[in-house]
């Protein structure tokens, strides 16, 4: 009797397993082309396109900060220079202001 039911346990296990391999199988081939679609590649042209881009938007970054750094001597030059004429003509800066416009000193 209890070979009988060992059969039977293990029929029903096998006919279990066969239902999930199946259900398996299903899910992988419902998958699989779904994976595939993951990629999608570009033309040669396309690549070139897009180098040619990205080149363009690297030259124009380092010739922004070439004119960043150009603007922050000039600033700084300018700078100094107001600083000399201040020592220059012994004028005190809490109540003379440079006023850039009309290139002269004037009382705050």
């Amino acid at each position: 009797m209890s070979e009988t039911i060992v059969q039977e346990v293990e029929q029903k296990v096998e006919a279990v397993a066969a239902e999930v391999k199946a259900e398996v199988a299903k899910v992988v081939d419902a998958v699989v082309p779904e994976v595939k679609k993951l990629v999608q590649e570009i033309s040669t042209e396309e690549k070139l396109f897009l180098r040619e881009v990205e080149n363009s938007y690297l030259k124009a970054t380092m010739e922004v900060s070439r004119l960043s750094q150009t603007t922050q001597r000039a600033q700084q030059d300018f700078t100094k220079a107001v600083e000399t004429m201040v020592k220059k003509y012994a004028l005190d800066p809490t109540t003379w202001v440079f006023d850039n416009v009309k290139l002269l000193f004037t009382r705050k």
